[in-house]
């Protein structure tokens, strides 16, 4: 097992640091990478906690202002702002004492779960059903279960459908590499 290193909060952005949770959240879903002397980072944030444990107050260590999160995101901070008006943040966003949005880590992580979703075409409606299972409790683990696995076949076909596409593409580049090959 490969030893835990600290690790810069948002260190060359797009990177989350640790996020600790005292009872489950990270325990065996460390994925980290060395990238050379003794810089440590993880590959992909979503390995980093459960983001159902990011009701816990102990996440709230460090906080980002909306630009440093579109940043390490790569969402525009007016995508980030509709996430909150949509209700889709799992908790709501503190504010500082300028009243300016101050996102935790654990907000940055269920961000970056949100963009997963939306990138595999789950509705707005769907992931606010999640959403709102999510702050329900525990008691909603198999309707997240059911939602969740519903989605991953929906998912799967669309793969299917891009590979069948793909495999047509390198046909056709194929043939075309043919005529233009010298004889």
């Amino acid at each position: 097992m490969l030893p835990v290193q600290p690790v810069p909060r948002l260190a060359a952005f797009g990177l989350l640091g640790m996020i600790e949770h005292p009872t489950r959240c990270l325990t065996q879903q460390r994925r980290p990478w060395r990238t050379g002397a003794d810089n440590w980072k993880y590959v992909d944030p979503s390995y980093l906690v459960d983001f159902e444990c990011a009701l816990s107050s102990s996440l709230r260590s460090m906080s980002y202002s909306i630009s440093a999160v579109a940043e390490a995101t790569g969402l525009s901070t007016h995508a980030l702002r509709y996430y909150e008006r949509a209700g889709l943040m799992l908790t709501p966003v503190e504010r500082g004492s300028s009243t300016h949005r101050e996102f935790s880590d654990a907000d940055i992580g269920w961000v970056i779960f949100l963009t997963r979703l939306r990138s595999t075409s789950m509705p707005i409606a769907r992931v606010r059903e999640y959403v709102e299972l999510v702050r329900a409790g525990d008691a909603t683990t198999p309707d997240r279960l059911e939602l969740l696995q519903g989605h991953r076949i929906t998912v799967q076909a669309q793969l299917e459908e891009m590979t069948q596409a793909l495999e047509a593409i390198d046909y056709k580049i194929a043939l075309y590499q043919k005529e233009v090959a010298p004889c």
